[in-house]
């Protein structure tokens, strides 16, 4: 088939119409959490939903939104799997772990580490002293449930602590906490969470730890769609309310 000459002059004006009804059609209409009945999918470990997910349910509650939240165990090992799952909208985790041009991140808030240890009858004083520190029984908490960077750093200063127990999460260590005179050295938001939810007590680290940062990590294909961007700001705004204390 060949175009007639009239055909060539209009297929200029033809290509444009078509590409601006192509594109209105693409438009996604403006979200709105006031109508939207949409469960977000959120991915992360249980000391950082100890701590975000009343902060985000209490928010939802104030401002009378439609939306609700699904909270899902990951961490800064497990977020790229967390991610595989078409339907998580998002992972919050500390230092994630190879990120790659598939993915995208925002810095949530900074945190360094706390000692928690039960109130009630405690030998221990409310500052604690590095001999007392380092004489005392500890809880472990970590990924693997064997070691955790804290016994790196430690050991790399010439100190070791004597563990007791060691768990995989951070509410499994919780019991242990309230009835035996033991300590953990956790994050400071999540140390600081329990000791408000329970009758125990937080204290420095008595050697110097370092800081980390917490990450919101999506997958970038979601990167513009108005429910994202609703998403992303929701969540750095509820948190920006609640500065996090060590």
């Amino acid at each position: 088939m060949v175009p007639t000459r009239r055909a060539l002059e209009i297929a200029p004006h033809v290509t444009e119409a078509l590409s601006s009804i192509s594109s209105i059609l693409s438009l996604e209409p403006e979200f709105s959490p006031l109508e939207s009945n949409y469960i977000f999918n959120i991915g992360l470990s249980d000391d950082i939903e100890s701590y975000i997910a009343p902060i985000l349910v209490k928010k939802i509650s104030t401002d009378n939104l439609n939306i609700s939240f699904a909270f899902h165990q990951s961490n800064s090992c497990l977020w790229k799997k967390s991610l595989e799952d078409k339907n998580m909208d998002l992972v919050i985790c500390s230092e994630p772990k190879d990120i790659s041009s598939s993915y995208s991140t925002s810095v949530l808030f900074s945190s360094s580490y706390a000692c928690l240890y039960r109130n009630r009858d405690s030998p221990f004083s409310q500052v604690l002293t590095l001999d007392e520190y380092f004489c005392a029984k500890h809880v472990r908490v970590s990924f693997d449930g064997r070691r955790g960077f804290m016994d790196d750093l430690f050991e790399a200063v010439g100190h070791k602590r004597h563990v007791v127990a060691s768990f995989t999460h951070f509410t499994g260590a919780l019991s242990t906490l309230m009835n035996v005179d033991v300590i953990a050295t956790i994050p400071a938001f999540a140390a600081t969470t329990y000791a408000q939810m329970m009758d125990l007590n937080t204290a420095p680290v008595p050697v110097p730890v370092p800081s980390f940062r917490c990450f919101m990590v999506w997958d970038i294909a979601k990167h513009s769609k108005p429910h994202h961007l609703w998403l992303r700001h929701f969540v750095a705004e509820a948190v920006r309310g609640f500065p996090v204390k060590g």
